[in-house]
């Protein structure tokens, strides 16, 4: 089961997932600011059984805030 929370940065929350518990951590971010954490789904299962996986969700998209303002992203 995941971790699961958000970050305050800037006035925006971000939210992230941890998964796995292994002495290493890895980040896995968006490959572009266009998609989310979820672009990794099928990654996940295996890396967290070896590692601890940490994933984000870029401003503006999943579950972290959508700013209205253009010059926030």
């Amino acid at each position: 089961m995941a971790t699961t929370g958000t970050i305050r940065a800037n006035g925006q929350d971000l939210y992230y997932e941890v998964h796995g518990d292994g002495p290493v951590t890895v980040l896995l971010l968006p490959t572009w600011s266009a998609l989310h954490s979820r672009v990794w789904k099928q990654q996940v299962p295996y890396l967290a059984r070896h590692f601890r996986v940490v994933l984000a969700d870029p401003r503006g998209n999943g579950r972290s805030d959508r700013p209205l303002d253009p010059a926030a992203y």
